[in-house]
């Protein structure tokens, strides 16, 4: 019997950030401060405890950060393109 992969707490958050992202348009990329961040891992929250899922630990810094890079990288792509 195949046994499903565990991932870690790490994978699971990245997971969660780049599902975000995945979700965002030009405006949103435009306007991300961490007010947006702040606001992105409060409805995440709400989310996880509705739908029963468990509570992770989201840290509105992380998700501030890393998508940030994602929109610089995005940018810095379209740009030299």
């Amino acid at each position: 019997m195949r046994k499903e992969k565990e991932y870690t707490l790490d994978e699971v958050v990245m997971a969660a950030i780049c599902k975000a992202y995945s979700y965002m348009d030009e405006e949103d990329a435009k306007n991300w401060s961490v007010d947006e961040a702040r606001n992105m891992v409060h409805d995440l929250r709400l989310y996880d405890k509705q739908n029963g899922s468990q509570e992770l630990p989201y840290d509105v810094l992380d998700f501030y950060d890393t998508i940030k890079q994602f929109i610089q990288q995005d940018y810095s792509e379209i740009k030299c393109n």
